[in-house]
């Protein structure tokens, strides 16, 4: 009996020195804003067409691969982040690969070309509640001229209703947020109004 009474003490002893187990855990999903259209030569816009400069910054609360998004019906104050789903790379990052593959607009531009200049402010999910949620993109959207400066400037709120209550939704929603953003840059430039004349 006492053989027994000191295993089991034994046993109970080195259970407690050994470290707890913790399963492993599975890595985040990683998203962008999905694969760019493939054009033809046709469709392609002509060479004149792809000469402004482009340039993008993010925020600095953007800049990292979190996917943030809020609670608005409980605390709206709150950024909160999704612990099993992550971007591909930073919001500017991603939104900049889109922005280039398609408008045909060049990071390194010359020196004498216009250039639009974006500030990515927000992109996250927003929750209305907690079935209902929208993709949220702002950005402040400059024309530069190479010798007048700043010609328009002009804010860009876009939100877009997500599918689903998740992180896959809130991408889908920030991926046709970002589409509509490519439209509106794209009409922006073209507006008589707001044209950037380049001197060549």
């Amino acid at each position: 009996m006492k053989r027994l009474f000191f295993l089991s003490l034994a046993s109970l002893l080195l259970a407690a020195c050994l470290p707890a187990f913790t399963p492993p855990q599975s890595a985040p999903e990683r998203f962008d804003l999905g694969a760019a259209p493939v054009f033809s030569g046709i469709e392609a816009p002509p060479i004149s067409a792809r000469s402004m400069g482009f340039h993008l910054f993010s925020a600095p609360a953007l800049e990292n691969n979190f996917m943030r998004y809020r609670l608005a019906y409980a605390d709206p104050a709150k950024v909160q982040f999704y612990a099993h789903a992550r971007w591909a790379g930073t919001p500017g990052d991603i939104l900049r690969a889109f922005l280039q593959e398609r408008l045909f607009w060049a990071e390194e531009a010359k020196p004498d070309v216009c250039r639009l200049e974006l500030e990515l402010q927000r992109f996250e999910q927003v929750f209305i509640t907690p079935e209902e949620s929208f993709g949220a993109l702002f950005v402040q959207a400059r024309l530069r001229h190479p010798d007048t400066g700043v010609e328009a400037e002009r804010r860009i709120d876009l939100s877009v209703a997500a599918p689903t209550p998740d992180a896959a939704g809130g991408v889908r929603a920030l991926a046709e947020a970002a589409g509509r953003l490519a439209g509106e840059l794209r009409r922006w430039r073209a507006d008589s109004g707001a044209n950037c004349q380049n001197r060549a």
